[in-house]
This record gives structure tokens, sequence and C-alpha cells, in this order.
């Protein structure tokens, strides 16, 4: 049997992308690089929170490396 929900996986991809193109048009390109840059951190807590889902070594390690990532972007040249 099919899932209703997979039905919808086109519209939410749709609408996420059109919704995170629409956010880059309206700020500057150093801001929308580091948000894109610090995503996978923010997916991180809030599937802890939400989800409740574990934070297993291998997560806490590859957010640590992004917040390392983001803080050399953030470095002066």
């Amino acid at each position: 049997m099919r899932d209703p929900a997979s039905n919808t996986i086109p519209v939410r991809f749709h609408t996420d992308r059109a919704l995170w193109l629409g956010g880059c048009k309206f700020t500057s390109a150093s801001v929308a690089a580091i948000l894109n840059a610090s995503s996978s951190v923010f997916i991180l807590l809030l599937a802890w929170v939400w989800l409740k889902e574990p934070l297993s070594r291998r997560a806490r390690a590859g957010g640590a490396l992004t917040v390392a990532g983001v803080a050399c972007m953030l470095l002066p040249a």
C-alpha cells in the first residue's frame, strides 16, 4: 500500500526551495552562506528536541565540526 504522505513530498520540497531562495533574495550573501553552512546544526538540534532523537557521538562530532567551520568563516581575512 502506498503512503498517502508520499504524494506531498514534491510539494514540500518545492515549497522549501522557494522559501530558501526567497530568503536569500532579501539578505546579503555572507549571511546566507553562514545560515546555509550552519543549517545542519539547526536540524540536529531540532531533531533532538522535537523528535527526541539521541545525539550520537558521530552527530555531536559533526555538529562541532560545523560550528568550527562557521567560526572559520567568521574570522577576519
